[in-house]
């Protein structure tokens, strides 16, 4: 039988190798070199499945709006844990939590898929032109706002939104990322098995309420244990 993944492994994938990487982040005073490039090579494999699962999401929610005012809330409700992992300062916006990427990501789907149906009794050159006007001003917002992944991650769930349906297209977002970053690369082929099946369902308060609790988890051992 052959080996596929669906959204359940996917996310534990994802949060797995997240983990991995912050804690590794969390504790890199305490770690040598090779442990610590180790931890953070592990962590590359996990934005590029949420940015897949971001825009399998958007296919698979009964709420957009809903999905949408998730992410912001939980990108709201971490900055502060974030940039005390990362920083060791109470706010800082000169670098800002990656769930502002994934709402701007899932953003520019949503909008790209409004400006198609608003306009679909338009001329199809120009409705397609207005289509990609929201992405491009998504890729602008996630620069300025200095968001993890930035423009690079907007453009990947965006990129996982049109080929979502053609595999035989996941080149393309893999190429992305192969250039972007070469070890992130490895999450592909797991990417690729996806049969499209959500799988066991995780509750949403632990879906979402995960990344701040753990980075929070990460400032403690980092602060007070080790």
């Amino acid at each position: 039988m052959k080996f596929k993944t669906n959204a359940f492994f996917l996310k534990i994938l994802a949060i797995v190798t997240m983990v991995i990487d912050h804690m590794t982040l969390a504790l890199s005073s305490f770690l040598s070199d090779k442990i610590y490039f180790l931890g953070r090579g592990i962590g590359r494999i996990s934005f590029p499945i949420f940015a897949y699962l971001i825009a399998q999401g958007f296919y698979k929610t009964k709420n957009r709006k809903k999905y949408l005012f998730r992410l912001f809330l939980v990108g709201f409700i971490s900055e502060v844990p974030f940039d005390l992992l990362v920083f060791n300062n109470f706010f800082d916006l000169s670098y800002n939590n990656v769930f502002w990427t994934l709402s701007l990501g899932l953003f520019s789907l949503m909008s790209y898929d409004w400006v198609l149906s608003y306009f679909s009794d338009k001329d199809i050159f120009l409705r397609n032109l207005l289509s990609f006007i929201p992405f491009i001003a998504c890729l602008f917002v996630s620069h300025f706002l200095k968001s993890d992944y930035g423009a690079f991650g907007v453009a990947l769930i965006f990129l996982f939104g049109q080929v979502y349906f053609r595999k035989d297209l996941y080149f393309i977002p893999g190429l992305l990322i192969f250039l972007h970053t070469p070890l992130a690369a490895f999450s592909m082929p797991f990417i690729v098995l996806d049969d499209h099946s959500m799988g066991r369902k995780i509750p949403k308060l632990i879906t979402y309420g995960f990344y701040p609790f753990h980075i929070i988890l990460g400032l403690i051992l980092r602060d007070f244990i080790f």
